[in-house]
C-alpha cells in the first residue's frame, strides 16, 4: 500500500530552522517520525517580496 505525507513551512532561513519547526509541531513531527515512510524529498523556493520569503516542502512516501 502506497503511503504519503507532506510538511510545509514558510519564512525559515535554513533547512535546520524548517526541520526544528516541524519537530515542534505535533502534526508535522508525527509525519517525520512515522516509520511507515521510507523516502523523503525536501525543496525550498525563495520568493522575495512575498509574505514568508522562503517556502519549504517536505514530501514523505513509501511505495
Amino acid at each position: 500500500m502506497a503511503r504519503r505525507g507532506e510538511n510545509l513551512a514558510g519564512g525559515n532561513s535554513s533547512i535546520a530552522d524548517a526541520v526544528q519547526g516541524w519537530l515542534e509541531s505535533a502534526e508535522h513531527c508525527e509525519n517525520l517520525m512515522d516509520a511507515k515512510f521510507g523516502d523523503v524529498a525536501v525543496a525550498c523556493v525563495a520568493q522575495p517580496g512575498t509574505q514568508w520569503g522562503t517556502y519549504w516542502t517536505m514530501v514523505l512516501a513509501r511505495k
